[in-house]
């Protein structure tokens, strides 16, 4: 309890948000994670509110805003699937991150004596700090949870929130109107095809349009604010040098030469760029489907993506196209 009364959230970015919106805003876009953060600041709002005006929850209990929001930051980062949910597990939830193929312990919930188990997976020297893999995130999703970023050579995966406000043009054109899609986040990554974009592509499909079309129509609308950024124009003309040499790589830091080269220490720019990457990763996959481009030309650390993409796109195509 000690260590959860003094973590440091002076800089955490839902706290930022909560006390300048503009001007995180500002400084995250184009990343639509500022759209992402300005609706998950507000929820915590709003929610605070209900329990503050619910008498009955709080029967005449102190209840502080700021032991509120620091709660809920603790949770957040800090939560296990165990005999719920989710819990929190102290001693655990101390250890840092580290990837997949670099941590020395790992942690299972074993069902069938309802324990919490950390196993160390390879030999470790005294002293040595133990660390466990967070899992396989984006930098955004690393930013919004644990208040940090990780190098992008060692980024695993891309990630992108699309949301109505964001681009209201193309979903008034092609997402039907009684679609959960309107009012919350779809969410797009390299690891899998999410949930919520499953359900917005049958949607579509269901209703007669192209769930290909749309996708190749919302990622070029979110895609263009990245390539007219002037801030990220070093890092972008980086990666257009690299991929001319290799085109499966993502490298889009290994050019930046001069002042530039600062530019791969920033989390903001780490952030905007894994936003960006996914964006192209989307793009390239509905680009093998049309037939435009060979697998060869897209980028290695999204092939599962195109893969999944490519079989749950002509399946929506087989299953609706006769209706």
């Amino acid at each position: 309890m000690d260590q959860l009364l003094s973590e440091d959230f002076a800089h955490h970015p839902l706290r930022k948000m909560g006390e300048n919106p503009e001007a995180m805003q500002e400084q995250i876009r184009p990343s639509a994670y500022s759209t992402q953060l300005y609706k998950e600041v507000r929820r915590v709002h709003t929610l605070y509110r209900e329990i503050l005006n619910n008498s009955k929850v709080l029967d005449g209990k102190r209840f502080e805003r700021g032991m509120f929001l620091r709660t809920m930051l603790n949770f957040q980062s800090r939560q296990f699937k165990a005999a719920v949910s989710a819990s929190l597990i102290p001693g655990s939830d101390l250890l840092n991150h580290a990837p997949a193929d670099k941590m020395s312990v790992q942690w299972i919930w074993r069902e069938d004596i309802q324990e919490h188990v950390l196993t160390c997976v390879r030999s470790v020297s005294a002293g040595t700090e133990l660390l466990q893999s967070y899992g396989c995130h984006s930098n955004s999703s690393f930013y919004r949870c644990y208040s940090f970023t990780m190098p992008p050579q060692r980024e695993q995966a891309w990630c992108y929130s699309l949301w109505k406000d964001d681009a209201p043009a193309v979903y008034a054109e092609q997402v039907p109107d009684a679609s959960a899609a309107m009012k919350s986040e779809v969410h797009l990554t390299t690891t899998e095809i999410s949930h919520s974009l499953r359900d917005l592509l049958t949607e579509i499909a269901k209703a007669g349009g192209n769930a290909a079309f749309f996708l190749r129509s919302i990622c070029t609308a979110h895609i263009r604010p990245f390539e007219e950024s002037k801030k990220l124009q070093p890092a972008i003309a980086s990666l257009r040098l690299m991929r001319s040499k290799n085109p499966t790589s993502a490298a889009w830091w290994e050019h930046l030469g001069g002042p530039d080269a600062a530019m791969v220490d920033d989390e903001m720019v780490r952030i905007q760029m894994s936003d960006y990457m996914c964006l192209v990763a989307y793009l390239e996959a509905i680009s093998i489907l049309s037939g435009e481009v060979e697998e060869d030309r897209c980028l290695a650390l999204a092939t599962t993506l195109r893969q999944l993409l490519y079989t749950f796109l002509l399946d929506l195509h087989d299953t609706y196209s006769s209706e």
